[in-house]
């Protein structure tokens, strides 16, 4: 996994987090270190769309997020393993419904789950409501998962078997956080 720090260089198969200044935005990024939105690029006859959850899951052209990145509020990172199995996974939930029963409950669990935390009171606090229907960092989160199942001797991909999240209380934060620790693992392989 490497981070991705020039527009030119990005890849099929890339994780972005973003910040973004919709309400529900904002309140997520209150509780969440400011990181709000994620998402899976993709090419499609030589240009770059992503795969969001939003209103539900839709493709976007990427160029729509280029002036968050100009702004610093775009990060962006690939996975360096084969992804086509998993960009395939990813464009199959195109059209679902976005979970936003899910998202409410968890901007009023969230604070005191990391409260818990921060107290090193490591608990988990009883599932939320849920419907069938996915987060964005929930669909992030699965997509990563299937490049680990595809690509299972991966050493940087195995930290998501050793580091598991709840698919349930994952956030972009947490995305953006799971991806640092992978680059910085990537980099420890190479020296």
């Amino acid at each position: 996994m490497k981070e991705i720090f020039k527009w030119r260089d990005i890849k099929p198969g890339c994780i972005f987090v973003s910040r973004n200044q919709s309400l529900l935005g904002k309140a997520v990024a209150f509780w969440a270190d400011g990181w709000s939105h994620c998402g899976i690029i993709y090419e499609e006859k030589g240009n770059f769309f992503t795969i969001e959850a939003r209103k539900h899951v839709e493709s976007r052209p990427l160029y729509v997020h280029y002036e968050l990145w100009k702004r610093g509020d775009l990060r962006i990172f690939y996975p360096e393993v084969n992804c086509k199995e998993a960009i395939n996974y990813a464009l199959s939930k195109l059209g679902q419904h976005y979970d936003w029963l899910g998202d409410v409950a968890l901007f009023f669990i969230l604070p005191f789950e990391i409260l818990l935390w921060r107290l090193n009171l490591k608990a988990i606090l009883p599932k939320i409501i849920r419907t069938k229907r996915e987060k964005c960092s929930e669909n992030v989160l699965l997509y990563m998962r299937c490049i680990q199942e595809n690509n299972p001797k991966d050493v940087v991909f195995k930290y998501l078997v050793d580091n598991p999240i709840d698919k349930d209380l994952c956030i972009p934060a947490d995305i953006t956080k799971i991806c640092g620790e992978m680059c910085q693992l990537s980099k420890s392989i190479l020296k």
